[in-house]
């Protein structure tokens, strides 16, 4: 099907990325300073201080969650990619209070669906076998009336995500597995899944992006 400018809007709100599990080796927080000798009872050896600490666990304390993304739009809209069009709403007889962000299409956007872009920050935590978490709250709506849009789940055309990244050899559009387990027209709907980063990653980070799609190129006014 065509895309379709402003035809239908795409409204997400509360985006949590999380590290699941870290299998990676560990990336230093501080350079290990040159060691001072710490003078003992014997005169052939010398202790050293331990001063090695990694980049999270300086930035989250033990036990809690190593939350990278926590975006409710309140401040920040974010960007687009692939002739997205973004705005922030705030519309209470749609249910929810404060703000989100709402995507329409602009245009023909080639190979790649449209998407919500978010930058994933600390990318010092990320390396090869992170496992992250996504979760985030959709409603697709016409762009016309503000009907509901339905979507079918079993073909992959309801809202979606995906990691876009770059740490050569890497050069990664990563779709994720399928987050929605239920879908109610016009309401919210809670999206939960999860990416491993390859093994063949390397951690010099040229970008790694977080993309919201909404699922297929819809038709006008859905």
């Amino acid at each position: 099907k065509p895309y379709a400018a402003n035809g239908v809007k795409l409204i997400v709100d509360d985006v949590m990325i999380k590290i699941e599990e870290v299998e990676s080796q560990q990336i230093s927080f501080l350079p290990t300073p040159t060691p001072t000798p710490i003078p003992t009872l014997s005169p052939t050896k010398a202790v050293f201080p331990s001063t090695s600490i990694t980049y999270c666990e300086g930035i989250f304390p033990p036990g809690t969650d190593k939350i990278l993304v926590d975006q409710k739009f309140e401040a920040n809209t974010g960007g687009a990619s692939g002739f997205g069009t973004l705005a922030e709403i705030s519309w209470v007889d749609l249910g929810f209070s404060g703000k989100a962000i709402a995507m329409t299409y602009g245009g023909e956007p080639g190979h790649h669906l449209p998407a919500i872009r978010l930058d994933v920050p600390r990318k010092e935590c990320l390396g090869p076998g992170t496992t992250l978490s996504v979760s985030f709250k959709a409603m697709l709506l016409n762009q016309t009336d503000l009907s509901g849009i339905e979507c079918n789940l079993e073909n992959n055309e309801c809202p979606g995500a995906r990691f876009r990244y770059r740490a050569d050899p890497c050069n990664t559009w990563a779709y994720l597995p399928r987050g929605f387990t239920v879908w109610n027209s016009g309401e919210w709907n809670s999206y939960s899944s999860t990416h491993t980063i390859s093994e063949s990653c390397t951690t010099d980070w040229r970008w790694f992006l977080l993309d919201i799609t909404m699922g297929k190129p819809y038709a006008a006014n859905g």
